[in-house]
């Protein structure tokens, strides 16, 4: 595993830009919720950069302008999907929404946590295999202050994500060398991008452990009564996971046999040495 490097220094008058970064299925959402359960943090769940509109506006909100424009006249827009300018003009809305964002916390001395939204980045067949979340960021005035990404054995990433059909738009990642291979890149990339890698194994193992080299590195405190903290705030996802409980999940016994399988292949053995996963 790489060291977990430090993340920069910030004035306490300001909010920082903390980052969350995952595969699908890999247990990201009780992740999130470990780390919402810091008070000194305001957590968004699952955003991205990707030049699309925003979600859909309520009936009747007065606020959103652009959110009401996406939902009224999506069709004007649909031959733009592919214009620099558009894609330019989303990214700058995207881009001053975390600015907002960051007032906001400070108004009440919060950091602002984001979790990617990296299934578009990873497993479509629109993949860039790169974070497009960090690569705005990092030459911008919300350049994140530490980014921490998470990563799960890739056998059980992969039966995870398949049955929760996250792989249907991506037939090479269908196939196991193809997604072995995509959690390879993703790990590189994550080793060479974020400030931590940690394993999903680990922090459900011992989260205190997690917590405490978190808290090291950004400075953030948390409350040793975090487990009854968990269900306070509704998150997007857990496709694999109906509770909040922060306990291993064993290998399901429809899986086993072909969790053996996969374990003596050689792609999975590359993946495990990098990540530092048993072999066998």
């Amino acid at each position: 595993m790489p060291e977990t490097r430090p993340g920069q220094n910030h004035s306490p008058n300001s909010s920082r830009v903390i980052t969350l970064h995952h595969l699908p299925g890999s247990g990201g959402t009780i992740i999130t919720a470990l780390l919402s359960t810091c008070d000194q943090l305001f957590v968004v769940n699952e955003k991205t950069p990707n030049p699309k509109f925003p979600e859909r506006a309520p009936r009747f909100n007065p606020n959103y302008l652009v959110s009401e424009i996406s939902e009224r006249y999506s069709f004007e827009f649909k031959d733009l999907s592919e214009s620099q300018e558009f894609q330019i003009t989303l990214q700058n809305y995207f881009l001053n929404e975390i600015r907002v964002a960051r007032k906001l916390c400070e108004l009440r001395g919060r950091d602002l946590l984001i979790r990617d939204w990296s299934q578009k980045d990873f497993v479509t067949d629109k993949r860039s295999d790169n974070s497009r979340l960090l690569e705005l960021l990092k030459n911008t005035d919300s350049k994140p202050a530490f980014s921490v990404a998470t990563i799960r054995n890739p056998i059980a990433n992969f039966l995870s994500a398949r049955r929760s059909g996250f792989l249907t738009n991506s037939p090479d990642l269908l196939e196991w060398d193809g997604y072995c291979a995509m959690t390879i890149r993703f790990f590189e990339y994550m080793a060479e991008s974020t400030n931590m890698v940690a394993r999903y194994e680990d922090i459900i193992e011992k989260p205190e452990t997690f917590l405490s080299d978190f808290s090291e590195k950004t400075g953030l405190a948390f409350s040793t009564d975090f487990r009854g903290k968990l269900d306070r705030y509704k998150l997007s996802g857990a496709s694999g996971r109906s509770d909040r409980v922060l306990a291993p999940r064993p290998v399901r016994d429809s899986d086993q046999k072909e969790y053996k399988i996969l374990q003596q292949t050689m792609i999975y053995k590359e993946a495990a040495e990098k990540m530092g996963y048993k072999t066998g």
